[in-house]
This record gives C-alpha cells, sequence and structure tokens, in this order.
C-alpha cells in the first residue's frame, strides 16, 4: 500500500512539475512576441482631410474684384526654388483677407511660362489652387500678351501683378461689355516677393479710389 501510494504522489508531482514548465514556455515564448495568444485587436480611424489653402469662391462675378496675377515658368530656376510655394500660398492668403478689408472680392490667375501645356498645369499645381491658369506657347501665349505685353512690366519670372477688375459692365445700349481692369501693382524676384510679404504687402494708398477711374462703358 505504501509502495503505490507512494508511485502516486510520484507520478502526481511530475504532473504538477510538467504543468508548471509548460505554464513557464508559454509565458517566456509570449513575452518574445513569437506567438501571441491573446488575439490582438487593431481600431483604424478613418483620416479627415480638410483642403487648407486658398480656395477659390467659384461664385457669381463680383461687381468689384482684387486680382492677384501668379506669373512663373517651368524652366525658370527661381520659380522653382524651394520657399517659392508656400511664399505664393502665404501671399494669397493675406491679399484675399487685404481684399475684403477693403470691400472687394478676391480671385487669383496662374500664368506659367512655357511652350508645352502639360508642363505650365503641372508647374503651377505645385502653387495651390487658382481661379484660373493660363499656360503655353511660351512668350507669345496669351497670358504672357495680356499681363506682360498690354499692361508693360518686365519680362521675368517668377512675378507677382495686382490688378483692380470691374469684371461685368453694361453700356447705354444694354450690351455687356468686356472685362475693365488696371493695373495696381505690380513686383518681380524671389527675394522681393518674399520682402513685400513680410511688409504685409503694402498696395499705393489709392487701390480703393482707382476703381472710379476704370471706363464704365465700351470703348472708353
Amino acid at each position: 500500500m505504501s509502495k503505490i501510494r507512494t508511485t502516486f504522489i510520484s507520478g502526481h508531482g511530475g504532473w504538477i512539475i510538467c504543468a508548471a514548465f509548460l505554464i513557464s514556455l508559454s509565458f517566456v515564448i509570449g513575452l518574445s512576441g513569437k506567438f501571441q495568444f491573446i488575439p490582438e485587436v487593431q481600431f483604424h480611424w478613418s483620416e479627415q482631410r480638410s483642403e487648407v489653402g486658398y480656395v477659390p469662391s467659384y461664385g457669381n462675378i463680383p461687381e468689384k474684384e482684387l486680382v492677384m496675377v501668379f506669373i512663373a515658368s517651368s524652366t525658370c530656376p527661381f520659380s522653382n526654388h524651394s520657399q517659392l510655394p508656400e511664399l505664393i500660398e502665404d501671399t494669397k492668403l493675406n491679399l484675399q483677407r487685404k481684399a475684403l478689408d477693403l470691400g472687394l472680392s478676391f480671385s487669383t490667375i496662374g500664368v506659367s511660362i512655357d511652350w508645352v501645356t502639360s508642363d505650365g498645369i503641372t508647374h503651377l499645381n505645385k502653387f495651390g489652387n487658382f481661379d484660373e491658369v493660363m499656360t503655353g506657347r511660351k512668350w507669345h501665349g496669351t497670358g504672357a500678351n495680356i499681363y506682360l505685353e498690354q499692361i508693360p512690366g518686365i519680362n521675368a519670372t517668377p512675378q507677382i501683378l495686382v490688378l483692380a477688375r470691374i469684371p461685368e459692365q453694361s453700356g447705354d445700349n444694354g450690351v455687356t461689355s468686356a472685362k475693365k481692369e488696371m493695373p495696381i501693382y505690380r513686383i518681380a524676384g524671389l527675394l522681393r516677393i518674399s520682402n513685400w510679404l513680410e511688409q504685409g504687402l503694402p498696395l499705393p494708398q489709392d487701390a480703393l479710389d482707382i476703381f472710379s477711374h476704370i471706363p464704365n462703358e465700351m470703348g472708353q
């Protein structure tokens, strides 16, 4: 009887030792990360993206408008400077606030002096949103013709031209006239644009009065 009891105790003790060993082994393996006995629950939150920077209004044509024309080129080293996109974005936003303070609407036009239109579009995309874009035919393109020949200025990039515009006007005959706009300010060169921004984008004192000098009828 004592022999059987001793055998039973020895067998029982062996089972306890084996169980303890397995538990210890599981704990060690679990810490090592090779096996995970506890299922891992992961939560993936959907990203909420919000558009930042200048956003075109896409609204009705206003009566009086301050227009920023940005002129650049994909082949110009200064137009490809790493700091320029942020400078132009800040300029758009600050000019927009200035226009609102003057009781004016605001819009932006991007002009890229490039032969190939796809190159010009790709280049302008570096500078955020514009209300309008023009590119193609290099210095012979429509944008270059309007903003560098019809409105005399230096043929250089990058540069910014600020315009006063009255988009919709009607003559005495009721016929809607073309857009009427006059230049308020022009600045060219990366460093000069940066300094202008740091100074708060000052405009001529009579910037608001210039709207009264824009012809109200076709042909004036």
